[in-house]
């Protein structure tokens, strides 16, 4: 944006601001300088709308927000740092929604609340069930690399790791041209293949995720496991 949101887009300020109204009034954004973070108590609300539990969050705003997404830690020490329970254990962040699957949830133009209301909730509820050891509520992808290579794997309908990885490098390219080589596997021109499927993605991922998820998509990753269920 060349400048900090706060001061780009005072109108997200605004929408950030009344997001935090009814059921996330115990949420409060602090602003200190060009930094924003909300921290408070953050309701998991049962299908009657009641409080089933609640967890003591701070959310960051990156400054390229809201194309890069908001950080969310839990920080009462609840959740253990560990990746099957979706916390980067470096960083502590909350895993609460993969990147290239935010157009699902949480597209960008969405509202804050939006992102509280969807993925940050969905997330906690998650937490809660497994500490009483029922199951995950929402599919369920694995930590990292394998979790990226479920996710583009379930929607090419492919298991070959080699696939994926090179639909990925697709969609990282600034410019997917004609001439380019298909994904699949046919050695065919992209323009005589696929290029609809790499066309309409392009669309839901921005070619800097995806870069980012090329990253994370080594020879490592060849052997994922099943996508768990809890």
């Amino acid at each position: 944006m060349g400048k900090a949101w706060l001061k780009a887009r005072p109108d997200l300020v605004e929408d950030v601001q009344k997001s935090l109204d009814g059921a996330f009034c115990n949420l409060h954004l602090f602003i200190v300088g060009n930094r924003a973070e909300i921290r408070g108590s953050f309701p998991v609300l049962g299908a009657d709308g009641l409080v089933l539990d609640r967890y003591s969050l701070r959310i960051t705003f990156p400054d390229e927000y809201p194309e890069a997404l908001p950080e969310v830690q839990e920080v009462a020490g609840r959740i253990p740092r560990i990746a099957d329970r979706h916390i980067f254990t470096d960083s502590g962040n909350c895993c609460v929604l993969l990147e290239d699957a935010r157009w699902e949830s949480f597209p960008v133009g969405a509202s804050f609340r939006t992102f509280l209301e969807l993925p940050v909730h969905n997330y906690f509820l998650g937490q809660s069930l497994v500490e009483r050891r029922e199951n995950w509520p929402f599919d369920d992808w694995s930590h990292g690399g394998r979790g990226i290579y479920e996710y583009y794997s379930e929607a090419l309908h492919t298991k070959d790791f080699d696939v994926v990885r090179r639909f990925v490098g697709l969609l990282a390219l600034a410019e997917a041209k004609g001439h380019h080589e298909c994904f699949c596997g046919s050695r065919s021109r992209l323009r005589d293949c696929c290029s609809t499927v790499v066309s309409v993605w392009r669309e839901r991922v921005p070619a800097g995720v995806a870069r980012r998820s090329l990253g994370w998509l080594q020879p490592k990753e060849r052997q994922p496991a099943s996508r768990r269920k809890r």
